[in-house]
C-alpha cells in the first residue's frame, strides 16, 4: 500500500509539472524514459520501506518530481533528499521552518557581503531574541523535542550548530535579568 500511495502521489506531481508549460512537458517526456529516472524510482522504492507515514511518502514523491523538474537525477543529491523525506518528522520540518524564517534575511546579498564575524554576531543576536521570546514555550519535554529536531536536522546537514539557550549566547543572562 505504501508503494501504491507513493506512485499515486508521484503521478499527481508529474501531472502538475506537465500543466506548467509545453516546454516543461517535452523535457520531462525525455527524462521519464531515461535510465537515470528509472534508477531514481528504484532508489525511491528502497526508501519507501523506511516509513508508512503518508506525509513522508508524499514528501518522497515531491523530492522525485522536483528532481525531475530540475533535471537533477544524480543519485548522490537525490538520495540525500530522499533520506530526509522519509526520516524527518513533521516537527523537524516545522523546526526547519523556524530556522529558515529566522535566518533568511541573513542570506541577502547585502548580508552575505559582510564579514563572517558580523554575520555570526547577527545570527547569535537573532537566536538570543528568539530564545527570550520563546523560553516558556520550549522548556521541559517540548524543549527536548526542539533539541531533538535540531539534532536530526544537523545530522542531515540542513542546519549548523544552534545556541540552545541564552546562557550560550554572547550576552550573559545577568544582563537581561537586571532589566
Amino acid at each position: 500500500s505504501n508503494l501504491i500511495y507513493f506512485g499515486e502521489a508521484l503521478v499527481d506531481d508529474i501531472r502538475r509539472l506537465y500543466r506548467l508549460s509545453e516546454e516543461q512537458r517535452r523535457r520531462m517526456d525525455g527524462l521519464l524514459s531515461s535510465e537515470k529516472f528509472q534508477e531514481t524510482i528504484a532508489n525511491a522504492t528502497l526508501h519507501i520501506t523506511r516509513t508508512n507515514i503518508k506525509t513522508r511518502l508524499k514528501r518522497l514523491a515531491r523530492v522525485v518530481s522536483n528532481s525531475l523538474r530540475d533535471e537533477d537525477l544524480e543519485p548522490e543529491s537525490v538520495d540525500d533528499m530522499m533520506w530526509c523525506a522519509v526520516t524527518l518528522t513533521e516537527r523537524d520540518i516545522e523546526v526547519l521552518g523556524i530556522v529558515y524564517d529566522m535566518q533568511r534575511d541573513l542570506l541577502t546579498p547585502e548580508n552575505l557581503g559582510k564579514q563572517r564575524g558580523q554575520r555570526t554576531n547577527q545570527l547569535q543576536r537573532k537566536w538570543q531574541e528568539w530564545w527570550w521570546a520563546h523560553v516558556k514555550s520550549y522548556q521541559g519535554v517540548r524543549g527536548l523535542d526542539f533539541q531533538n529536531s535540531i539534532a536530526r536536522l544537523q545530522a542531515a546537514g540542513l542546519v549548523g550548530p544552534i545556541p540552545k539557550s541564552v546562557a550560550e549566547s554572547p550576552v550573559r543572562s545577568e544582563e537581561h535579568t537586571s532589566e
